[in-house]
């Protein structure tokens, strides 16, 4: 109900003279004086609570008994769902270099040290959504295989040190963790060689209805997916969460290997980046925004729902699902500034896009 200033205090009146006439007939006055304070407070706390829970504006107050489910979100942080992130943890070792080797040639690294950090494109996004997300909000999961190493323990260590779930991962015996080579320039590109290890250990011989999948995804709002873990682990983690009506982000980034068409239309956003969507849609340009829209819409035609493209400088776009409301609307995003106006690194970028792509659908942010 909607009502303005004059009317709600014209309400207002009017219930106090029609209690006031009722109050008359009791047999006790004192017992009226008390309920009418009793009432008084009553009134007080509505109008207290609608401030709390309405909103105001345009000359009026919206009084409501509920608050709509994007604002409990937002607002009060009480229902923001979990975001489960289901992929690779490497301990990413950087060499800093001029410029990539060519075939054949050899480079001196700047730097006499390699420097290591935790990486692996699960792990980077799952401690970028739990550093996104706002205090009260649900820790985010991560499924991941670590090596039964030195370096395993310390992978575990640091990333449930950010805030990370890290109850479903699991040590793989025999194996070593994940390594990533990371070669970064002067420029701030970077190149990276990803040695597999543990994160290729996942069981192959569980069945696609066990409820091992399923429990990966219990509870989650948000799943992601990356391509540095077997393909079947995705097929299986994107079937479960669709089950459970979860929204499924599958990022292109990791091994070069064909979609499945099952895997596509379990996915809610594939996320590529330039060079990713144009590897994808059979080497088309992307050198102009409509052919990075015509590359996605072909990339839809094979399958793809929702395909949201990172293009570096240039910001980022949405393509949406074919069919959806706004098929015919692709919302761009331009870049924010660089910070000095220098780039000095651009390793994660992606990945803390994604992640907070993924916060944002989680608290049930629109799209625009």
């Amino acid at each position: 109900v909607r009502l303005d200033g004059e009317s709600a205090a014209a309400l207002l009146a009017t219930t106090m003279r029609r209690r006031k006439r009722r109050m008359k007939a009791l047999p006790f006055p004192h017992f009226r004086y008390y309920v009418n304070v009793v009432f008084l407070v009553l009134v007080l706390f509505l109008c207290s609570s609608s401030f709390f829970m309405c909103a105001c504006g345009g000359g009026g107050v919206v009084l409501s008994s509920t608050i709509p489910p994007f604002h409990q979100g937002i607002s009060l942080g009480l229902s923001m769902g979990r975001i489960a992130v289901i992929g690779a943890i490497n301990a990413d070792i950087t060499v800093r270099v001029s410029t990539l080797p060519t075939p054949g040639e050899t480079v001196t690294s700047l730097s006499p040290r390699t420097s290591m950090a935790v990486g692996g494109k699960g792990a980077n996004q799952a401690v970028a959504a739990a550093r996104m997300a706002a205090e009260g909000y649900p820790s985010p999961s991560f499924a991941a295989r670590f090596g039964a190493d030195a370096q395993g323990r310390e992978l575990r260590d640091a990333i449930a040190a950010e805030g990370v779930d890290v109850s479903h991962c699991a040590s793989v015996e025999g194996m070593t963790s994940g390594q990533g080579l990371v070669f970064l320039q002067e420029s701030g590109e970077v190149g990276s060689v990803v040695v597999g290890g543990a994160n290729s250990a996942w069981p192959d011989d569980v069945d696609e209805n066990s409820q091992f999948y399923e429990g990966l995804v219990e509870g989650a709002a948000v799943v992601m997916l990356q391509r540095e873990i077997p393909e079947h682990v995705n097929e299986h983690v994107a079937q479960a969460a669709k089950k459970a009506g979860a929204i499924v982000i599958q990022d292109v980034g990791g091994e070069d290997r064909p979609f499945s068409r099952s895997l596509l239309q379990n996915v809610d956003y594939l996320c590529p980046n330039e060079s990713e969507l144009a590897r994808l849609s059979g080497g088309a340009s992307t050198a102009t925004d409509q052919d990075v829209l015509a590359a996605a819409r072909a990339l839809q035609e094979r399958g793809a729902n929702a395909v949201v493209v990172t293009l570096g400088e240039r910001g980022s776009v949405l393509v949406p699902r074919p069919g959806s409301e706004q098929e015919s609307a692709p919302i761009f995003q331009l870049p924010v500034a660089v910070p000095g106006g220098v780039v000095r690194d651009v390793t994660g970028a992606g990945d803390s896009f994604r992640a907070a792509f993924a916060v944002a659908l989680a608290e049930r942010r629109p799209l625009e």
